[in-house]
């Protein structure tokens, strides 16, 4: 792991003999601290992408020690319009298609080892439904195995897990969901999702341009302060106190004026939300 590293990172290539010697001598990973495996992959993975590109395609048999699901990738043929390369070529692409953080270049690896489980081939073509859900099985297992830190391997499992979820240029579809996934986790779900279409053929590029557009118009909201979450309703719980409502009905009331400030049903002010939510308190 470490030879792999030094050449991802620094660009060396490995002699002939050191080359052989690494494919052989790969069973003595297992003898190896988890901990020291994950330290090693990680800054294998962050290395410079023409570096790192090459060596994950000749060096899949040495990861896939530690994580054999990835065996199951190379030469799987996807049949799919949507991808010109096999499922592991795919990935390495899209590895180094993103930014060369840690949690960012793990995703990529493990986002797609689920397909060759759940693959089906019916109306001419390759299908992988539930794919993105046994891919973060697969992760969770094996990030365990390797003994990530929690922060990491919960990081990591929600790109894994959302790396195929609709995302749009739509400003009431992005402030939901900078809503249900708070900025940080939503820019890094553009970023796998641009690194993903990348690496797939021209029929599914075209969308890139639109999650760029998507990020841009998050950014906007963002910066003009609009409101997408319950720290920026102008109304709080107590508000809600004070007309009547109890118990539940509270968080109900506050959810479903927040709904109606981000799809611009209605003002984020006090007076608007509390007459509105008046008017409308049967429809919550």
């Amino acid at each position: 792991m470490r030879g792999l590293r030094f050449m991802t990172v620094y660009g060396f290539k490995a002699e002939k003999k050191t080359a052989l010697a690494l494919h052989n001598k790969k069973h003595l990973l297992k003898a190896i601290s988890p901990e020291r495996v994950s330290s090693e992959l990680c800054k294998m993975l962050c290395g410079k992408a023409e570096y790192l590109y090459p060596v994950l395609m000749e060096y899949y048999d040495i990861l896939g020690e530690v994580i054999p699901e990835i065996l199951q990738c190379v030469d799987f043929d996807q049949k799919n319009h949507y991808h010109n390369l096999d499922v592991w070529e795919h990935t390495v692409k899209a590895i180094c298609s993103i930014e060369p953080v840690a949690h960012l270049r793990l995703a990529m690896l493990f986002h797609d080892l689920g397909k060759p489980y759940c693959y089906q081939f019916y109306n001419n073509e390759g299908h992988f439904k539930g794919h993105a859900s046994i891919s973060g099985e697969i992760c969770e297992k094996r990030m365990k195995e390797l003994r990530f830190d929690n922060e990491t391997l919960q990081n990591v499992l929600a790109l894994v897990k959302r790396h195929d979820m609709i995302m749009k240029n739509d400003g009431i579809i992005l402030k939901k969901q900078l809503n249900k996934y708070g900025e940080n986790l939503f820019f890094d779900l553009i970023k796998v999702h641009i690194a993903d279409d990348t690496a797939k053929s021209a029929a599914a590029q075209g969308r890139i341009a639109e999650y760029k557009e998507a990020a841009e118009t998050a950014k906007t909201a963002i910066s003009q302060q609009e409101c997408f979450s319950l720290k920026k309703l102008a109304v709080n719980g107590n508000d809600i106190i004070k007309m009547g409502f109890r118990g539940k009905e509270v968080g109900a009331a506050l959810s479903f004026l927040l709904n109606a400030v981000m799809e611009n049903k209605i003002e984020n002010n006090y007076n608007a939300l509390t007459e509105y939510l008046v008017i409308n308190k049967e429809k919550m």
